[in-house]
């Protein structure tokens, strides 16, 4: 409650870890293996996701995981314990991805509630781990509405795959308004001009994206040795 209030990064998971270390014995407690069960999620749900992209490709589910594990995210954050909520956070992005593209695809079957429910609860739960989930709800809610347009394009103009949006950018939209508002976050942004967290307009993307790339040639998969 105290970092909520207080802290402009609201890390619960990170903390939870935190505790069980022991910087004098440099004992890591259950890091690795709350590491460990992130990285198996987020190499399922990368697995997933590629074979919907390319049914007719077998080799995509594995291709993929291997350029997740060759990722320098992945070597450089994978084994820090500091880095849970990045694990994390990468896993639910990419399960909520997944689930919404099967969801997207099954709009107007039984059980659409349901799936609505689920995703609704991985965006709760990502948003919480790490405040930068709300980058997922945005990518994934650009790739629904472009979906939307594509249908109505077609003529499909179903009801229930514009409810996708609710649990995809209502949730983060709300987690992030009782942040600003009985958080810190707001006042954060407000006191520093150079916090981490502040409005940008893409130079960012552009910037993270060149690193992606020079670090993927540059670092290669160290934790693998």
């Amino acid at each position: 409650v105290e970092s909520w209030r207080t802290a402009s990064v609201f890390r619960p998971l990170d903390l939870a870890v935190g505790f069980a270390c022991d910087p004098a014995s440099l004992s890591v407690g259950i890091a690795p293996v709350v590491q460990a069960a992130g990285l198996a999620l987020l190499l399922w749900s990368t697995s997933g996701l590629a074979r919907r992209v390319a049914p007719a490709f077998p080799a995509a589910g594995p291709i993929a995981v291997i350029l997740v594990l060759l990722s320098p995210g992945t070597t450089s954050g994978l084994w820090q314990v500091d880095a849970v909520s990045q694990t994390w956070s990468a896993a639910l992005g990419t399960l909520a991805m997944l689930m919404a593209v099967d969801a997207f695809g099954r709009a107007g079957m039984p059980g659409g509630a349901m799936r609505l429910l689920a995703i609704g609860a991985v965006f709760v739960a990502g948003c919480t781990i790490k405040e930068s989930f709300y980058g997922w709800s945005a990518a994934i809610g650009t790739a629904v509405m472009v979906g939307l347009v594509a249908r109505w394009r077609r003529g499909r103009n179903e009801a229930s795959a514009c409810a996708l949006l609710i649990p995809v950018v209502a949730v983060p939209l709300l987690h992030l308004a009782l942040r600003v508002t009985t958080g810190a976050l707001g006042a954060a942004a407000e006191s520093d001009p150079g916090a981490r967290y502040k409005a940008e307009r893409g130079r960012n993307l552009l910037v993270n994206s060149g690193m992606a790339v020079a670090g993927s040639l540059a670092n290669g998969p160290f934790h693998a040795v």
